[in-house]
């Protein structure tokens, strides 16, 4: 493996994390406690989770989730994580 998938590689083994995710018809409701690492982890698995129901590949899943966000338009309402410089979720504002 090259550097930065290490890297990535070490990154990802310190995942950990909860979330609940409900859907009622268009407005998705997320709550839990995750960190950066986990957080990548559960939505590569939503991603991964959608590919497998819905009987595309990656990239088509990709497509379609551009799609829908343009769509759907969605915001954050609630407690909105801080930002690093390199744009990750540090910790939520109380």
């Amino acid at each position: 493996m090259n550097k930065d998938l290490d890297e990535l590689e070490k990154f990802l083994q310190n995942a950990h994390g909860k979330i609940t995710i409900e859907a009622n018809g268009m407005i998705p409701h997320v709550s839990g406690n995750l960190n950066d690492a986990g957080m990548l982890m559960a939505s590569f698995a939503m991603l991964k989770l959608a590919e497998d129901v819905l009987g595309g590949d990656f990239d088509e899943m990709m497509a379609m989730f551009k799609s829908l966000n343009e769509v759907m338009r969605y915001q954050t309402i609630g407690i909105k994580p801080r930002r690093r410089d390199n744009g990750i979720s540090t910790e939520c504002d109380k």
